[in-house]
């Protein structure tokens, strides 16, 4: 019976061995798989700490770059209110430049009108039904009636005719 016992308590022994082994096994498996899991979470954490300091420097770059651009706009808005130098006119006026070139710029503006106006009677011509020949239309009739308002304020103006009794 002893050696009963005692065979019995070397299997009891050999088997929480086993077990405890088993045991032990399967908590380092899951240590590990829980160790890979925190070291992917710690890796994705890390990357986008990256990109918040990336995003951050890049967020001050561009706030340093408006206010300096602010700092611009304001010098040259100072700049453009101060008045012209007396010297640049008067040198202008004196050799007479201005008003010729003023003249030049005039019937230039004229011609560039005439043109205008003779490309919208041709387009006017090739289509009659187009939205700008209905504009030019529009605005033949408003200056018809503008003139036609003037020579009625010249009629009323006039004396009334001369009568023969």
């Amino acid at each position: 019976m002893r050696v009963l016992k005692r065979h019995g308590k070397e299997l009891e022994g050999a088997v929480q061995e086993r077990v405890s082994g088993e045991l032990l096994e399967n908590l380092k498996k899951k240590h590990a798989e829980e160790v890979a899991e925190l070291t992917g979470k710690l890796k994705c954490f890390a990357d986008n700490q990256k990109m918040v300091d990336n995003t951050l420097q890049l967020l001050n770059a561009k706030e340093a770059e408006v206010v300096s651009m602010k700092e611009r706009l304001a010098a040259l808005d100072e700049e453009r209110s101060k008045p012209a130098p007396p010297s640049s006119s008067s040198a202008a006026a004196r050799s007479g430049t201005s008003r010729h070139r003023g003249g030049f710029e005039a019937r230039r503006i004229k011609q560039l009108e005439k043109h205008v106006r003779e490309l919208e009677k041709v387009i006017q011509k090739r289509f009659p039904n187009s939205l700008s020949a209905l504009v030019l239309a529009a605005n033949s009739s408003s200056e018809l009636e503008a003139e036609n308002r003037c020579v009625l304020f010249k009629n009323h103006m006039l004396p009334p005719p001369l009568t023969e009794e």
